[in-house]
């Protein structure tokens, strides 16, 4: 797919007319980055708004003795470095590539120019900018509020409850799970465990499938 088909996919230009699509396309490089690239990392200067394209980009922090929590996982479609826009760093973060990915890239210039330019483009902008803000809310109650396995439930119910209950569009290993809700792979394991005994989620090729999501809805509340 060329640059014009990609863009049209990102929700920040749905529903632009095909000439804006053409005249913001001029302006943007595509890059290449192979799975385990950083491709930024804390106080870089932020001068660069992400497109996603093609593969999987996670957004993580480290602890002061260097443990990684998982921010967010980012698909196809989306974009990250925002904070750039409004004269911010990275804030801490890393962003890696954890499968091959193609990113559109838009120096911080011109996407303050196409901000200016076309309002639909800002208000796409600030709905994005609000589900993720809704998302963190909703990931820090969870960190502070709930223990390991309720965590954890929480944590399969979004990653796999919208695919009918199965994983198999990614496999995550536990080391994967455990930095996404802050806790040792040890924890994850057991938590795990127990859900299979109950028969709330099955394992097959090291992929995880949810058998019972209303209990794992419940057990949650």
């Amino acid at each position: 797919m060329d640059k014009i088909g990609y863009l049209k996919e990102s929700a920040l230009f749905e529903g632009l007319p095909p000439s804006d699509i053409d005249e913001i396309s001029d302006s943007i490089e595509m890059s290449n980055y192979p799975k385990g690239r950083i491709i930024y990392q804390p106080d870089d200067p932020g001068d660069i708004l992400f497109i996603l394209k093609r593969g999987r980009v996670r957004i993580y922090r480290l602890s002061a003795e260097g443990k990684e929590l998982t921010l967010t996982e980012l698909g196809a479609g989306t974009i990250f470095g925002e904070m750039s826009l409004f004269g911010q760093t990275m804030y801490g973060s890393f962003a890696e590539a954890i499968e091959d990915c193609v990113i559109c890239v838009i120096d911080k210039v011109r996407a303050t120019q196409m901000l200016e330019e076309k309002p639909a483009i800002s208000l796409r902008l600030a709905e994005i900018l609000g589900r993720r803000l809704l998302s963190a809310e909703n990931k820090l109650e969870n960190l502070a509020l709930r223990d390991v396995p309720k965590r954890l439930a929480s944590l399969l119910i979004e990653l796999f409850g919208s695919i009918d209950g199965s994983s198999k569009a990614y496999r995550y290993t536990h080391e994967d799970l455990a930095k996404m809700i802050g806790t040792s792979r040890e924890s994850v394991t057991l938590a795990i465990s127990e859900f299979k005994n109950k028969g709330w989620i099955s394992i097959s090729d090291h992929h995880i499938t949810l058998t019972d999501i209303q209990a794992l809805k419940d057990f949650i509340n």
